[in-house]
C-alpha cells in the first residue's frame, strides 16, 4: 500500500512531537518505538530479524534525506548511481567487525552508520512484502555476487531463526579495489566506454 501524503505527515508527527505521540499512542512510547508507530498508522509489520514497523521506519529516514518515492531527492532528477561499489561498502563494514566477519545485519548497521556510505545509498522504499530500502538487496546481492571477496563461515542463532555469517576472504583484494575505485573517483571519465 502506498503512502498518502497525509500518512507521511502523521509518521513525522509522531516522531518528532513528543506531546502529540503521548496524546495519540499513550504515555512512555519513545520516537524510536517503531512498532507502535506503524501499528498506529495501519502499517505494522515484524522482520525476521526481529525489528518491528521497519517500514515506518525507512520511510521516516528517506523523508528525513529528501527522498520521494520515485526515487529523486528534493524534486531533483533522480540521484546518479554511486562510484563506490557495494562490495567495497560490504568489504569495509566486515574489517571492522570482529575476526573481519558478521551477519547481514551487522554489516547493514555499520554501511548505514558510515558518515561516507549513508549519503550515496539509496534509501527509496522497494514496495511489497517487506518494504525496505532498495540498498539492501544490492549490499546482499554484493555479497553472494563476489566470491573471491566473502565466504560463508557458518551460522549464528538468533531469536529468529539462524544468521549467516560471512567473512572476508581476501584482504589484498580490497585493496585493488579501493585503488581502483580511488583512481576513477579521481578522474570519473577513465574506465568508461564512449559511444
Amino acid at each position: 500500500m502506498p503512502w498518502t501524503e497525509e500518512d507521511e505527515v502523521e509518521l513525522v508527527r509522531l516522531v518528532l512531537d513528543d506531546d502529540y505521540r503521548e496524546c495519540v499512542l499513550g504515555k512512555g512510547v519513545a520516537e524510536d518505538n517503531w512498532g507502535a508507530i506503524a501499528a498506529h498508522l495501519g502499517r505494522y509489520s515484524i522482520r525476521a530479524n526481529g525489528f518491528e514497523g521497519s517500514g515506518a521506519y525507512y520511510k521516516y529516514w528517506s523523508l528525513q534525506h529528501g527522498y520521494a518515492g520515485d526515487g529523486t531527492v528534493s524534486g531533483q532528477k533522480k540521484r546518479p548511481r554511486t562510484n563506490t561499489p557495494y562490495a567495497l561498502m560490504v568489504a569495509s563494514a566486515l574489517e571492522q567487525l570482529p575476526g573481519r566477519q558478521g551477519t547481514v545485519r551487522d554489516i547493514r548497521d555499520i554501511i548505514a552508520a558510515s558518515p561516507a556510505y549513508a549519503s550515496m545509498l539509496d534509501w527509496t522504499l522497494q514496495e511489497g512484502k517487506k518494504e525496505a530500502p532498495r540498498w539492501h538487496s544490492s549490499y546482499q546481492s554484493a555479497l553472494k555476487d563476489n566470491p573471491k571477496l566473502f565466504e560463508r563461515a557458518g551460522k549464528r542463532a538468533s531469536k529468529h531463526g539462524e544468521l549467516i555469517i560471512w567473512k572476508l576472504r581476501d584482504i589484498e583484494l580490497v585493496e585493488q579495489l579501493r585503488r581502483k575505485h580511488s583512481t576513477t573517483a579521481a578522474m570519473p571519465h577513465l574506465g568508461k566506454k564512449h559511444r
